[in-house]
């Protein structure tokens, strides 16, 4: 009888255009001497236990951030990383600005670098070139919605080379995605510099109403082994926070903290920004910087760091529990790499 636990990739791989992402082949019955990398692992105890090819730990977790980390995550065989959700930067600060929840653009960032290589001409290829694709920033919102009207209706010739049954799995989230969207319309969802990875993962997170599963779909489409592990698995929106020792001059204060609806803050549903976990306060004023400051160089605090916290989408501490998958692969990594980012490298 064939074990469904431990499932091997044929020796030779055809790309069909009718082929399935979700079509895995079974184990054949003959001996096999594939490397371990090959086979799709599955992660509970149970089978686990039962398998007779027993899944073997991570030998290294990788804690880090998204463009600093993606530039040596390459270097590790068999890593597991864990990726931050509290990022509100570039695109996904829009999108947590319209429709809340975690913030996806570190997660996506990876999940499009660890992509296998493949050849130009691929199927792999063309499905990396449009997750990894960005709306144009430098033009008016008008022409950036008519681009994505054109990916999201599958008009636009970055679906060439992509089957059907890919090519509607994506879009179908991107169709969801803009349904989101449309439904608070009274916000004017910006797509200038939109990353359609950034729009195809955040569509599939409001689907599953998991950001886990988001991952795993991601990885699916682009046959990618990562093992990638969200640091909080929430789906509200975290962001975070640094007290400082000593008292600054006031700024003002975010617009995502101040302009919100209080209507929308009583709001209970399970995407809404505010996770319940902390009453309405009034808050400290905030340093606020923005991507041209890092692009510049930030200014020096005036002074040090008391200690670093959550919020969430209204600036309220919360203290969200992490990941309990995270917390397993510590204990069953021989060796963990923090990758220091810029709140301590600058």
């Amino acid at each position: 009888m064939p074990d469904f636990h431990t499932l091997q990739k044929p020796a030779v791989e055809t790309e069909s255009p009718s082929s399935s992402v979700f079509d895995l082949p079974v184990q054949s019955s003959g001996p096999t001497t594939r490397p371990a990398h090959h086979r799709l692992r599955t992660t509970t105890d149970t089978d686990r236990d039962n398998s007779p090819h027993p899944e073997s730990p991570s030998q290294l977790v990788v804690i880090s951030g998204g463009s600093g980390g993606n530039s040596i995550c390459k270097a590790f065989d068999n890593a597991c990383f864990v990726l931050p959700v509290s990022d509100d930067g570039g695109s996904s600060s829009e999108i947590i600005r319209v429709l809340g929840g975690p913030s996806i653009g570190d997660i996506r960032s990876r999940l499009v670098r660890l992509i296998p290589p493949a050849p130009p001409s691929s199927i792999l290829s063309a499905i990396r070139e449009i997750l990894s694709y960005r709306l144009p920033a430098d033009v008016s919102e008008r022409e950036a919605r008519d681009d994505w009207r054109d990916i999201v209706e599958g008009r636009s010739p970055l679906w060439a080379g992509i089957p059907s049954d890919r090519k509607e799995t994506i879009r179908g989230f991107l169709v969801h995605f803009e349904g989101e969207v449309l439904k608070r319309a009274h916000k004017n969802f910006s797509f200038l510099n939109g990353s359609i990875g950034n729009y195809f993962l955040s569509g599939a997170q409001m689907f599953f109403r998991s950001l886990p599963s988001a991952i795993f779909l991601f990885s699916s489409i682009t046959n990618s082994q990562a093992n990638i592990l969200p640091v909080i698995v929430t789906n509200h929106t975290v962001t975070i926070a640094a007290e400082l020792c000593e008292i600054s001059h006031p700024v003002n204060p975010s617009p995502s903290f101040e302009d919100s609806d209080p209507h929308e803050q009583c709001d209970s549903d399970l995407l809404s920004p505010l996770d319940g976990m902390a009453s309405p306060v009034s808050h400290r004023s905030n340093v606020m910087y923005t991507q041209d400051d890092k692009e510049c160089g930030y200014e020096p605090l005036k002074s040090r760091i008391c200690r670093l916290y959550y919020i969430n989408a209204y600036g309220h501490e919360v203290h969200p529990t992490p990941n309990p998958e995270y917390i397993k692969s510590l204990s069953t990594a021989e060796a963990l790499l923090y990758s220091c980012g810029s709140l301590w490298t600058r």
